[in-house]
């Protein structure tokens, strides 16, 4: 056979008859090159075969043939003679007949090309010879992965059809890949059923079967070699059947590819009914003697991976990691020491992950981060894990830990993130009141009032004790807001008797004395001479809303104060006159004075003035001053002013 025609010269040389089981003699027992010249003839000797009207007739010999060369025919030829109409259930049924082991094991190849030829899998499942039933069963598993791989519904329905009755006979076979294919085919509860009644056969089998079938199905879903059986673990959690063999399998992991697997999947043990079951696990973190002192780590092996594994974790196993950690039901330290090594991560949408995860004291190593997103999560967490205690139950004193979480809070109010800043100056203001007229202190403040008024009295009146002017004018901001003038008489009085030449401490405190029911004369009269202006406009403002005392003095002094040296105190007597229908007429032409004074401060407190008395009369005045005038300051409020007028919804606020 040296010439390329020898083939062909044989071939012509042998009777039709006995043509297909020499070609096939030839195969088998061949060289390599005489296997890839005669292998295609066989094939073409097949396709070719008649088809009988007869459904009695015995199979054509070529399609017999084919089945005992089928490990050799090429794989172009495969796929031509399974997309056939050839009969092959009926050749291999005849083949079943055969003496010959070898043959019925390569049928039990062919079975994994044909589909015709899988139903019959089960028959050699049961043959006499071990390497039969072997094959058989391999090629069961081999034809389960290419059904999950290629999604192929139809061919997984055929599938599941032959492994019920493969099942049956498991007592006979003991074959651990039937069990293989099995799981291999049952990805999850719901494609089960998808599956019709041959998947209903699987399931009812799967749940209330007593015998080995269902005991090595445990067995190999606890301890097989295969790491998709990791997954198929977490699929099967939640079921009552397989829920023991699945906790034993995620309760290992002997290197990183475990883990990866794991975590790829962890979206699917947050649901309820598989996280509550991830409670059985058994401790996954202890603690472990490091130089004498016991260090918390994770133990070898176990489902929480160390510092080596995560590592060598995929960007996205690694983002599925704080979530996943967060269901094992550990202890929030121990979640922050396990995910430790995420916060080096280059990955922001890891780093944001972990934010989202971690308590309070791990969640301030994220509240610097570069990236917007992860420092903002990161604040947000650090706020809601520790709330604010209120002071103590009977002083209302802060406590320690108030203090701290105080000193955090002002550290993080220089933050490079705007968003971590107004998370930071939220929390600070719901620890001190006295950061008021923030909308936090001012509720903190009212809490407190309603709580312990004496207890908020002592605050503030060690406030404004202190040397710092800035609590003291908080603490008389608080007083006057929250009508405590009688309750701080003394040291607000004191503040008053003080009389700086420039002092908004004492500004603020005569508003929370005159606001008190126990204001004298003798108090007004010592405001109403104080060397500073805007304690006497203060006064005068306070004098105004007073009731009939408050507008005797009003009305008696008007005319000094109307030509009054102080912007302020002229602004405020203007101010007061116009809110008094009689004096209304005097506040009017007041106003128009002030607008067109020589001295520049008083036009600019005219047209504050004319601003918020909404005074429409001014306002060619106002645009001839925002026009004309040559002081900076003077157009600036003027124009100010006129876009407010012109705005009735807009608020005519300084």
């Amino acid at each position: 056979m040296s010439s390329p025609q020898s083939p062909i010269s044989l071939l012509r040389s042998i009777p039709a008859s006995a043509r297909p089981r020499t070609l096939a003699a030839i195969i088998e027992h061949g060289s390599e090159h005489d296997r890839s010249l005669f292998a295609p003839a066989l094939a073409e000797l097949a396709l070719l075969s008649p088809i009988s009207a007869r459904p009695d007739a015995p199979p054509p010999e070529p399609i017999r043939a084919c089945l005992v060369a089928w490990p050799w025919i090429p794989s172009e030829f495969r796929r031509l003679l399974a997309a056939s109409d050839l009969d092959w259930p009926a050749a291999a049924s005849a083949l079943l007949e055969t003496a010959e082991p070898m043959h019925r094991s390569r049928l039990a190849s062919a079975a994994r090309d044909l589909p015709g030829v899988l139903a019959l899998q089960p028959r050699l499942l049961s043959d006499p010879d071990a390497g039969v039933v072997q094959t058989a069963a391999r090629g069961l598993f081999e034809r389960a992965a290419e059904a999950s791989q290629a999604r192929d519904h139809r061919r997984a329905v055929v599938l599941a059809r032959v492994l019920t009755q493969a099942l049956d006979t498991f007592d006979t076979h003991r074959q651990r890949p039937v069990i293989e294919a099995v799981w291999m085919l049952l990805e999850s509860p719901a494609f089960t059923l998808s599956l019709g009644e041959p998947g209903k056969a699987l399931l009812r089998w799967l749940r209330t079967s007593r015998d080995a079938s269902r005991s090595a199905a445990r067995t190999v879903l606890r301890t097989g070699e295969h790491r998709w059986l990791r997954a198929r673990a977490i699929a099967w959690l939640a079921e009552p059947a397989t829920q023991a063999a699945a906790i034993d399998r995620l309760s290992r992991a002997t290197d990183h590819a475990d883990h990866e697997c794991t975590l790829l999947r962890a979206h699917l043990l947050a649901r309820p009914t598989r996280a509550r079951v991830l409670g059985l696990l058994s401790p996954v973190i202890k603690p472990v003697n490091i130089e004498g002192k016991a260090v918390r780590r994770p133990i070898e092996g176990g489902p929480v991976p160390n510092r080596a594994h995560v590592q060598d974790l995929s960007p996205r196993a690694a983002r599925a990691l704080p979530g996943y950690l967060g269901l094992l039901g550990i202890t929030s330290s121990d979640r922050a020491m396990a995910a430790e090594p995420l916060l080096v991560s280059d990955d922001p949408r890891t780093r944001l992950a972990l934010a989202r995860m971690l308590d309070d004291a791990a969640a301030r190593d994220l509240l610097f981060d570069p990236h917007p997103l992860v420092s903002r999560h990161a604040a947000y967490r650090w706020s809601l894990a520790g709330v604010a205690s209120q002071g103590d139950a009977k002083t209302g004193a802060k406590t320690d830990a108030d203090r701290a979480r105080l000193r955090q809070a002002r550290r993080l109010e220089r933050a490079p993130s705007p968003l971590v800043r107004r998370v930071a100056s939220d929390q600070a203001d719901r620890l001190d009141f006295l950061r008021w007229p923030s909308p936090m202190a001012r509720v903190q403040a009212r809490r407190l009032l309603l709580r312990d008024r004496s207890a908020l009295v002592s605050q503030l009146r060690d406030a404004l004790a202190n040397t710092d002017d800035d609590k003291r004018l908080r603490a008389a901001m608080v007083a006057a807001s929250l009508g405590l003038g009688s309750d701080l008489r003394e040291p607000l009085t004191a503040i008053l008797l003080e009389r700086k030449a420039s002092d908004p401490v004492a500004s603020t405190a005569v508003r929370a004395l005159l606001r008190s029911p126990d204001a004298d004369a003798e108090l007004t009269s010592a405001a109403l001479t104080h060397p500073d202006p805007r304690v006497r406009a203060n006064t005068i403002e306070e004098l105004a809303r007073g009731g009939a005392d408050g507008v005797r003095t009003l009305e008696d002094q008007l005319e000094s104060w109307l030509s009054d040296r102080a912007h302020r105190l002229r602004a405020a007597a203007v101010r007061a006159a116009l809110a008094e229908p009689k004096l209304a007429p005097v506040g009017k032409s007041a106003l128009l004075d002030m607008l067109s004074d020589d001295r520049a401060m008083h036009r600019v407190s005219g047209a504050w003035l004319a601003c918020r008395a909404r005074a429409v009369d001014a306002a060619a005045i106002l645009r001839d001053l925002a026009l004309r005038d040559h002081d900076s300051a003077v157009r600036a409020r003027a124009d100010w002013a006129l876009r407010r007028l012109a705005s009735p919804t807009m608020k005519a606020s300084a």
